[in-house]
């Protein structure tokens, strides 16, 4: 599976959850960490654990594994790294907070889910 239909599943995977704003950046040619980021808003910190935790069951059935999973303040955030690939499920207040959107929206390609 090439990266990019990666992304659009656990694009897709996080929406199915009720993950709402989903969005897919190509971040390829502002960061050596990644290549695109998956933002994803919940209502709920139990709802961000419950996406992450679907996200990574769904994709692991295709095969990927995620490198690490790090959850952060109290389940606010919660990022999945797929290597080239990083998830980002995130409470609206924390998305707003951390406002990941507007730091790499020089991206070559962004995608509303």
């Amino acid at each position: 599976m090439q990266i990019k239909e990666e992304v659009e599943k656990i694009a897709q995977f996080a929406k199915s959850k009720k993950a709402t704003d989903v969005k897919i950046l190509n971040i390829e040619s502002l960061s050596s960490v990644a290549s695109y980021f998956v933002l994803a808003t919940v209502t709920s910190t139990t709802q961000a654990k419950g996406v992450a935790n679907y996200v990574e069951d769904e994709i692991s059935k295709l095969g990927i594994e995620p490198i690490r999973k790090d959850v952060k303040h109290y389940a606010e955030w919660v990022v999945l790294d797929y290597g080239d690939i990083l998830v980002h499920v995130m409470t609206d207040e924390a998305r707003i907070f951390y406002n990941l959107d507007k730091l790499w929206d020089k991206g070559d390609n962004s995608i509303n889910y």
